[in-house]
């Protein structure tokens, strides 16, 4: 099936890597971390995901299609955040991973999930511990993971943890002789519940999307690699939307690109597929622009948002979208 690209309206200033929270899913805990896990003992009745850039909200209803109560783990996992990324990407720096004003409700009642952290190698080991046994912070947008890897500490114990870090195997040298961090965050909000027989249980949940942004480069290509190739790529961006971009970054001192998203696809973790699936995507303002890789029709229902509506739901792709303003605060 052929992937579209959809132009939603004229404009760019800020342009944010990240964040993207996931759909629910089945989990357990293991020495290893959290593995997501299938059921086929609680449906996902309906999902209403709203996406925009400043919010995610998302209401699920749940159902145990079991004569019995099942006890489940539910965790709801970010993206991984790739360490090498932080640093040319995100544009704020946090002390600690709860960052983004996760809330949930379950029937309308406030639940604090529990958040677990974990750091995995390039390579796919944890090596949380490593980062614990070493006091090093496992918030991905600590000061500390600055490009130069020098900034509240003295220079004999960056070179100390430098080292540390190419024997654990997690600063890996490339090509042109530069360090390049070599591990990533995982970051998941987990809770237990009891799904009694034949009830339907209301979920909710809200937060901030990561942001962070980028220059939008134009069509500039070095050493084979094109950022006119890789955002057509990894946002759908036909000819015609790319040629809007261009004018509008010829009237911008420094345009930016924010982008964000969503994992859908942990939603094949219950059992059958979604029976009701909406999604709004919101451009917050007329004037700017979004494109994105979506495989169905997003039809406009107001100046800033566009929707997607199916029943019996399978999830084949997770959002990735693109969002340019042409205008300043």
């Amino acid at each position: 099936m052929r992937m579209q690209s959809f132009n939603m309206a004229c404009a760019i200033t800020a342009l944010a890597i990240g964040g993207v929270l996931a759909n629910d899913s089945a989990a357990k805990i293991s020495a290893g971390g959290i593995v997501l896990e299938k059921t086929d003992k609680v449906r996902m009745v309906s999902e209403d995901l709203y996406v925009s850039k400043d919010l995610v909200k998302v209401r699920y209803v749940y159902e145990n299609i079991t004569n019995a109560p099942q006890d489940l783990t539910v965790a709801f996992p970010l993206p991984k955040i790739a360490a090498e990324d932080v640093p040319y990407s995100y544009s704020r720096h946090f002390e600690n991973t709860d960052f983004i004003e996760f809330s949930t409700r379950i029937d309308g009642d406030n639940v604090e999930p529990r958040e677990i952290v974990i750091i995995r190698s390039q390579d796919g080991r944890n090596v949380t511990e490593f980062f614990k046994n070493k006091g090093l912070p496992l918030g991905p947008f600590n000061a500390l993971w600055s490009y130069n890897l020098e900034n509240d500490y003295d220079n004999i114990k960056m070179i100390t943890l430098s080292q540390d870090l190419r024997e654990e195997g997690l600063l890996i040298q490339d090509k042109d002789g530069y360090d390049r961090r070599a591990w990533s965050t995982e970051i998941y909000f987990v809770w237990q519940y009891r799904f009694e027989p034949g009830k339907q249980v209301t979920v909710d949940h809200q937060y901030t999307p990561i942001t962070g942004g980028q220059f939008f480069l134009g069509d500039v290509t070095y050493d084979g690699w094109s950022f006119k190739k890789d955002f057509q790529k990894e946002f759908c961006a036909s000819e015609s939307e790319w040629t809007a971009l261009e004018k509008i970054a010829g009237k911008q001192q420094t345009p930016l690109i924010v982008d964000l998203g969503y994992i859908l696809q942990t939603g094949n973790n219950w059992a059958g597929p979604i029976g009701q699936f909406k999604l709004t995507i919101d451009k917050s303002d007329p004037r700017n622009i979004v494109t994105l890789c979506w495989d169905g029709k997003l039809t406009k229902i107001a100046p800033t948002q566009f929707q997607f509506e199916a029943s019996n739901f399978t999830p084949k792709q997770d959002i990735v979208m693109a969002v340019t303003q042409g205008w300043r605060e």
